[in-house]
């Protein structure tokens, strides 16, 4: 079994690390996403690399636009890419790329699909925005941000997190992670978002912002972040623990597997568990 990380929101599974495509400084690949070996990663300038043999290989598709694209996913023929501006793209089976009017301009961190259409794509200051046709139209699915920080004494009024990673499965239950470790729930494949861990902030110290999440078929799901943070589930995102992964620094992106295979790469380091995050094991990099 392999596994292949990205540099942003999504990763898959793998026991060994090879490198398979490199490029310039400044030629930046921010987020992927894979269904079985077929996969995306998108980046700075509009770049899109595609690949059909589980990342063995790339492929780089015509750029649909001049900006930067910082989030993907792929399920079966269908594909998402959004950046920043607010600018969503969609491919519904044909291989084209069209553009979705998102009704936003704040950058977007992470997106979605289910198997029948429903998209999800996040970002910056609480933006939360949902399909139901493949991309083509998206809704505002924010929840109302200020009762869920009602009674922070260091947050204003018109406080709303930005949301990292988002991920909603076949069944309709997903997940979306930001930042003050905010967690969301959904069982409506995103029409509707509930607070699972987060709220009222006191004090001058603030809780890690949470940058990626999965969550398994078996109800299995991690999210991490900032500061090393590791948080685990058992029960789709009903109850949530903490492990201490031994590190301090920012981890970025967690991809998992039944039977406990875990990866977790940030900056800098990457975390390997075998026994469903109860140890951690850095396989490269330094703190």
């Amino acid at each position: 079994m392999t596994l292949l990380v990205t540099t942003a929101t999504t990763v898959r599974a793998s026991a060994d690390v090879e490198k398979v495509l490199e490029g310039t400084a400044h030629r930046a690949l921010f987020a992927s996403s894979f269904d079985g070996d077929r996969g995306i990663a998108v980046g700075a300038a509009g770049e899109i690399q595609v690949t059909e043999d589980g990342g063995k290989t790339w492929k780089q598709e015509p750029a649909p636009t001049p900006l930067s694209l910082t989030a993907t996913a792929i399920n079966g023929s269908k594909r998402l890419a959004a950046g920043i501006t607010g600018i969503i793209f969609f491919d519904n089976g044909d291989g084209k790329w069209s553009a979705a009017e998102s009704g936003t301009q704040e950058r977007m961190f992470g997106a979605s699909i289910d198997s029948k259409g429903n998209a999800m794509v996040v970002g910056a200051f609480g933006t939360m925005l949902r399909s139901t046709d493949g991309g083509k139209t998206w809704n505002d699915v924010a929840p109302e941000w200020m009762p869920i920080f009602a009674g922070s004494d260091q947050l204003t009024d018109d406080f709303a997190p930005s949301i990292y990673s988002v991920t909603v499965n076949d069944r309709g239950v997903g997940l979306a992670v930001g930042e003050l470790s905010t967690i969301l729930r959904t069982e409506d494949a995103g029409a509707t978002w509930h607070l699972a861990l987060g709220g009222p902030v006191s004090g001058a110290e603030r809780p890690p912002a949470l940058f990626s999440a999965t969550l398994r078929t078996d109800g299995v799901g991690y999210a991490v972040g900032q500061s090393g943070r590791i948080l685990q589930t058992p029960d789709y995102g009903r109850t949530w623990c903490e492990f201490n992964s031994g590190v301090d620094v920012n981890l970025l992106a967690v991809a998992t597997q039944p039977g406990g295979n875990t990866l977790i790469s940030g900056m800098r380091v990457m975390l390997s568990s075998q026994d469903e995050g109860r140890n951690w094991t850095r396989i490269t990099g330094d703190e």
